[in-house]
């Protein structure tokens, strides 16, 4: 399994018309995001704008997680939909879609053949946790929203902290990762499948 850690000074952050946003991985790594040739793209985004309209990104699939704030996501002739911490929605890139609110969000962009789900944890200092990694997914992400914590596997131990991530690739057959929380944390996990029929 390929473990890779991007630490937070590391990342780059740009503006987008509604604020800024911060690319934490893309996949392949010389894809671009411009280009539209990634099959995945994760990122976090702070949504300054009270109102603001989403890109149109046509063949893209996206999850959406809010982070901090409250947000009402309008999809066009589809549904209307609130969301408040930890919520998520998915959507298609193509639709027509706007906003209200001011908010931190995390990203998750699929494109055709790649299929992903967000959900958020809370670690407690001090303990452990064990999160498994099954082959119904081939790329797992955890990024450190809040507080640091250990990722232990095997005889490799790293550290993260808050605005850190971490991708595991082609994990294979099922195993498991042991997280140590060295303070109270709130992580991300994103799960990938970049070979979906």
């Amino acid at each position: 399994m390929k473990i890779e850690i991007t630490k937070k000074a590391e990342l780059n952050t740009s503006k987008w018309s509604g604020g800024t946003t911060t690319q934490l991985a893309i996949f392949p790594q010389d894809a671009s995001y411009q280009k539209g040739d990634f099959q995945f793209r994760l990122s976090t985004a702070k949504v300054e704008a009270q109102t603001s309209n989403f890109t149109k990104l046509p063949g893209i699939s996206r999850v959406i997680m809010i982070l901090e704030g409250k947000l009402e996501l309008t999809h066009k002739n589809r549904y209307t939909k609130s969301l408040q911490q930890f919520d998520t929605d998915n959507f298609e890139g193509d639709w027509e879609t706007c906003s209200i609110g001011q908010v931190t969000d995390f990203n998750l962009m699929t494109t055709s053949g790649t299929h992903g789900e967000l959900d958020h944890a809370i670690l407690i200092k001090e303990k452990e946790e064990t999160i498994i990694l099954t082959d119904s997914f081939d790329t797992y992400a955890i990024y450190a929203f809040s507080g640091a914590f250990e990722l232990n596997n095997e005889n490799q131990s790293d550290l993260l902290e808050e605005g850190d991530i971490v991708l595991m690739q082609n994990a294979g057959t099922k195993t498991s990762l042991n997280l140590k929380a060295l303070t109270n944390c709130e992580i991300i996990i994103a799960r990938i499948n970049t070979n979906c029929k």
